[in-house]
């Protein structure tokens, strides 16, 4: 990491993510000691996951999370109990799909909660293994409650794009859901203060000071359910970046952040929700420190995960039939197979464009009643707009290709 650091610059970077190994830990830690205005964190998916493991480590989880486990596997490896069952859905259903069980496995974050999904949505073709309204069906529906909200706030948080402002609110709101969940969960005492230890260790491995910044940076958040201490902490970062980066120490910032002059006029905060956080700052910030201070940070990712899927693409490439690939050669394919991704969105970003415009002309196209001179003259430029459109979107992406690779016989 650190020669990458020096390769690109420093002074480029504003934070680094990684996972939550050890060694990943320990290495972060070095790099912000030697680059103090870098920000380091790890992986918030990879810390919910974590979260996910630690409560079927409970008794009461655990022995749901085995019968569980012991059923798929019960069926799964028996061609006769399989067949039955398939035949049991078919025949219900009237359909020739029926629904396979699944296993948890470690590699994949939060697949207890499709082992558990896959056994409620089928409880009672199990007949013959005594599936059904049962005690044991209920703690599992209630396993299936208490989890399932993880599951989902992984999949937000470990998309390509920037969702950094959104991990405070995942805090806030996986907390609610947890008060309110162990007083219908078949928890003991003891078990509830276990699940409240996990959460707040989880939660302080994923909350650092740039993400309380990015909260409160974000207008659609505005900070509003951090705790005093926590805006403190937010504030503060955001201060530091600004007169580390920009060397200064006003007072504007303060009031900027506090929405007062240009920020607390109607027609700027009425953008919010129209708008994305990052195009908002854009679009309104005029230069200010704050604003380019607000527009990095929220554009940092919240998880590795973007590296992991990159690791898995270099998988696809290096593999045992192309293993005299040099490591610099692979790691040029590997450039052009994730650009070549993105040329095919924005390929598509551009179809779905060309089809809204033709069908405004459409809608926009006149009555037979008109002048046919005029409807002529008005369904020739529609076509000329329309090849315009066309050949501007043909040039663009000639653009973005010969800049990908442009980059690539540069790297």
């Amino acid at each position: 990491m650190e020669e990458i650091l020096t390769k690109i610059g420093a002074d480029k970077f504003q934070a680094i993510v990684t996972d939550n190994a050890a060694a990943m830990v320990k290495a972060r830690n070095i790099l912000h000691e030697k680059y103090e205005n870098i920000s380091v964190y790890g992986c918030v998916a990879h810390t919910l996951n974590l979260l996910i493991g630690d409560i079927p480590k409970m008794k009461t989880m655990s022995s749901i999370e085995g019968d569980a486990k012991a059923i798929v596997k019960e069926i799964n490896k028996s061609h006769c109990l399989s067949a039955t069952f398939k035949k049991i859905q078919v025949e219900k259903n009237e359909t020739k799909i029926s629904i396979s069980l699944k296993l948890p496995v470690k590699t994949r974050w939060g697949s207890i909660i499709h082992c558990l999904k896959s056994l409620l949505d089928i409880k009672y073709d199990l007949k013959a293994l005594a599936i059904c309204e049962s005690v044991e069906d209920i703690f599992m529906s209630k396993l299936y409650y208490l989890l399932n909200p993880i599951v989902e706030y992984i999949t937000k948080l470990e998309s390509d794009k920037p969702v950094l402002s959104k991990v405070p609110q995942c805090c806030y709101s996986l907390q609610n859901h947890f008060e309110s969940a162990m007083l219908t969960n078949p928890l003991s005492k003891q078990e509830e203060s276990e699940l409240k230890e996990f959460f707040v260790k989880r939660k302080q491995m994923t909350i650092h000071p740039i993400h309380l910044a990015a909260n409160i940076l974000d207008p659609r958040f505005n900070g509003t359910h951090l705790t005093r201490e926590e805006q403190i902490q937010g504030g503060e970062f955001i201060d530091d970046q600004v007169v580390s980066k920009y060397h200064d120490d006003s007072l504007d910032v303060l009031a900027e952040l506090a929405q007062e002059g240009f920020y607390a006029k109607p027609y700027v905060l009425k953008s919010i929700q129209k708008l994305d956080p990052v195009t908002w700052w854009k679009g309104t910030c005029f230069g200010s420190n704050l604003g380019k201070i607000a527009i990095d940070i929220l554009n940092m990712p919240a998880s590795s995960t973007a590296t992991e899927r990159s690791f898995s693409t270099y998988g696809n490439i290096y593999t045992a039939k192309r293993n005299r690939l040099t490591a610099e050669r692979a790691e040029k394919v590997t450039f052009i197979a994730h650009n070549l991704k993105l040329l095919e969105q924005k390929s598509k970003t551009f179809e779905h464009q060309e089809q809204d415009t033709s069908t405004t002309i459409i809608d926009q196209e006149p009555t037979t009643s008109q002048d046919p001179t005029v409807r002529m003259e008005m369904e020739h430029d529609a076509e000329t707009e329309t090849c315009s459109n066309t050949t501007d979107t043909d040039t663009s992406l000639e653009n973005v290709e010969y800049l990908s690779i442009n980059c690539l016989i540069q790297h």
